[in-house]
């Protein structure tokens, strides 16, 4: 499982129907676990108003997630791979040696 931070804003679409909020959050999970995708997600200050932090079987698998939630019309979003360190140490070791000039 590849994992992933998706930051979401709401839209004014999505604070004018705050109050249903639990209920996108039930659909959301609903067509999560469709596509084998598992998050946890949080309500935040600042910048962003939840953060989701989500594993997924493949990068599409997660996308298609994104787009599911971004038809909803309530949040925008922005996503990024994220690494463990042992996957980045993995990364970092077979990464080429570049030539010195």
């Amino acid at each position: 499982m590849a994992s992933y931070i998706v930051l979401g804003t709401f839209t004014e679409q999505g604070r004018t129907a705050i109050k249903d909020g639990p209920e996108r959050r039930r659909r959301g999970r609903e067509a999560a676990q469709s596509l084998g995708v598992t998050f946890s997600s949080y309500i935040t200050m600042g910048a962003y108003d939840v953060v989701w932090v989500a594993d997924a079987p493949d990068d599409g698998s997660l996308a298609k997630w994104i787009v599911a939630i971004g038809m909803t019309g309530a949040v925008k979003t922005q996503s990024m791979r994220a690494f463990t360190e042992d996957e980045a140490d993995a990364i970092i070791a077979s990464a080429p040696i570049p030539a010195r000039g």
